[in-house]
């Protein structure tokens, strides 16, 4: 059996991938059909522009999904991992997958979108289980040539609600970076540490000018009305460099005022700083703003930094760095 799919839309939620209508592929399977009634999808592939997804796919007796195998899930060139998945008797379904490499750049930007993939604005469709996932992987490939290495995650799923979820790896293949998720007086908080700042935020595409320094991040996953988080980013003995705001302070005058002994401190027009709180929000308007208050400045703008994603999902970032008269 073949089928045309350029026209579907395809989305699997787990690996952070959506096939957007539109981008051509075709299925092709063989049907095999058991005594018990049960069926098996064999020889199953999809393929397309950058995709190639090969397995079985098999359905119980009310043709409800059994299970499924794809030897090699390539949804980019930069994606290949093996996928196993099983619907246990309590209506879980259990992935694991592994792989040399994954591109996690669509998931990264879902990250900003209120945890929407689809390119239309809406959120993932009700799943019919849990769903419980784990994965290993060799390294998991972001944005601005930044990767992460020895990638295990750990995430768990009840009724579309994200329950658990345990994750680390290495960025660049050096300093670790870590995510948990916990329960504090009934509120998910999800809590996140890095120990290169600079490679983590380019890791997301969240901003690409800062070097060095330790991050953490706290987010409450329950604030406000549905698909609304809210959380703080804090950040460390970094350095800002390569950004046109830099350049600004630094031929400023009146910069002197503010920096004082951190002037000496420049070079190849970055300027080191002690510390960054930024409290932000996501919302299901599919913004993300963000407030930086560092040791640096005084005042910000109500929302000194607007991530907002368009109908493409495309996501730019440009933190404002003010110093004082």
């Amino acid at each position: 059996m073949e089928a045309d799919l350029t026209n579907a839309q395809l989305l699997f939620g787990s690996m952070g991938w959506t096939k957007p209508t539109g981008k051509a592929a075709q299925v092709s399977f063989d049907v095999a059909k058991h005594e018990d009634g049960s069926t098996d999808l064999q020889n199953f592939k999809i393929v397309g522009d950058d995709i190639a997804v090969d397995g079985q796919i098999s359905l119980d007796a009310d043709q409800h999904l059994k299970k499924f195998y794809f030897s090699d899930f390539s949804v980019s060139p930069q994606t290949h991992v093996e996928i196993t998945a099983e619907v246990r008797d309590d209506q879980v379904l259990e992935v694991h997958a592994e792989g040399p490499s994954y591109d996690g750049q669509q998931f990264f930007r879902s990250l900003f979108s209120a945890g929407q993939l689809v390119e239309d604005g809406s959120t993932e469709p009700a799943q019919p289980f849990g769903i419980d996932f784990t994965a290993k992987i060799g390294r998991v490939v972001g944005f601005y040539d930044t990767t992460a290495t020895n990638v295990d995650v750990m995430l768990k799923k009840r009724d579309g609600r994200l329950i658990a979820l345990d994750a680390k790896g290495l960025l660049n293949g050096r300093e670790v970076a870590a995510v948990e998720l916990q329960n504090k007086n009934g509120a998910r908080i999800l809590k996140a540490e890095a120990h290169d700042a600079g490679a983590a935020f380019r890791l997301v595409g969240f901003y690409r000018s800062i070097k060095g320094g330790d991050a953490s991040l706290q987010v409450n996953m329950d604030a406000g009305g549905p698909g609304t988080k809210s959380g703080t980013l804090w950040a460390r003995d970094f350095e800002v460099e390569g950004d046109p705001v830099v350049a600004d302070v630094l031929t400023d005058p009146s910069a002197a005022a503010v920096l004082g002994e951190q002037k000496q401190q420049m070079v190849k027009s970055s300027i080191v700083f002690k510390r960054l709180r930024a409290p932000f929000s996501v919302a299901p308007a599919s913004s993300v703003c963000a407030t930086p208050i560092s040791t640096v400045r005084r005042s910000a703008p109500p929302c000194a930094a607007r991530w907002t994603s368009n109908r493409r999902r495309s996501i730019s970032a440009a933190p404002t760095f003010r110093s004082t008269a």
